[in-house]
C-alpha cells in the first residue's frame, strides 16, 4: 500500500535510509520464514502468559509468566513463535541440558521458548499439545540467506516418558533456588539476593 512521509516530519539522511534496508529486509525474512510452514492461523502477538502455583515446600505461592511473540495454530497444535535476531541455536531433545549451566551449547533461547510452551498448556487445559519455534531472522550464512527456523516439539498431555511433567518439576525446581534463600543457586556463579 502506498505511505506517504510528510517531508517536515522526517530527514531522509544515511542513517535513516541505512534503518529503513534494515527494516526492509527484516520484513522480507519474516515473510519468508512463514512461506515455509504449512498453514497456520495466528491466535495472539505479544501475548502475556502467567500462570501461579505452589512450590514444592508448599510455604510459597509464586507468579511466573512471560510475554510470547506470537502463538499460532498449526495441526491442531498451538506453537509458541520467538522471533530472534542474534546467533542462532541448535535445538536439543534432552531436556537435562537445557537446565546445566556447564553443558557445552546450552541453548538458552530454546530454555525461554520451552518455557513459554509450558505455560501455554499449563493455563490452557483444553489444549493437548504446545511446541516452540524459533524464527533467527539475521542472514548468517548462504546456506540459511532467508532465516533459519529451529523447532522444539514442546510438550503433550498425553506423552508417555512425561516430558511436561519432567520439565514442571524442573522449572519448579529451579524457582524454588531463586526464591528460597537457603536454597543453592545452582545457574550461575553469582551470589544470590534474595529480597522478599
Amino acid at each position: 500500500f502506498p505511505v506517504t512521509i510528510c517531508p517536515e516530519s522526517f530527514t531522509f539522511n544515511g542513517a535513516f535510509k541505512l534503518l529503513m534496508a534494515v527494516c526492509e529486509r527484516m520484513v522480507r525474512t519474516f515473510l519468508q520464514l512463514d512461506q515455509q510452514e504449512p498453514d497456520f492461523w495466528v491466535t495472539g502477538v505479544e501475548q502475556n502468559l502467567a500462570f501461579s502455583f505452589e512450590l514444592p515446600d508448599h510455604t510459597h505461592s509464586i507468579t511466573v509468566g512471560g510475554n510470547a511473540d506470537r502463538i499460532q495454530i498449526q495441526n491442531d497444535k498451538a506453537w509458541i513463535i520467538d522471533y530472534k535476531t542474534g546467533k542462532s541455536e541448535k535445538a536439543v531433545e534432552d531436556l537435562d541440558l537445557l537446565f546445566e549451566r556447564e553443558a557445552d551449547g546450552r541453548p538458552h533461547y530454546g530454555l525461554q521458548t520451552m518455557w513459554y510452551a509450558w505455560l501455554q498448556l499449563a493455563i490452557n487445559p483444553e489444549l493437548e499439545h504446545a511446541g516452540a519455534k524459533l524464527y533467527y531472522m539475521r542472514n548468517e550464512s548462504k546456506s540459511h540467506k532467508n532465516g533459519l527456523i529451529v523447532t522444539y516439539e514442546g510438550f503433550s498431555r498425553k506423552d508417555e516418558d512425561k516430558k511436561f511433567a519432567r520439565f514442571e518439576e524442573k522449572i519448579k525446581q529451579l524457582l524454588t533456588e531463586i526464591v528460597l534463600e537457603e536454597s543453592p543457586f545452582t545457574q550461575c556463579e553469582n551470589v544470590k539476593i534474595a529480597v522478599s
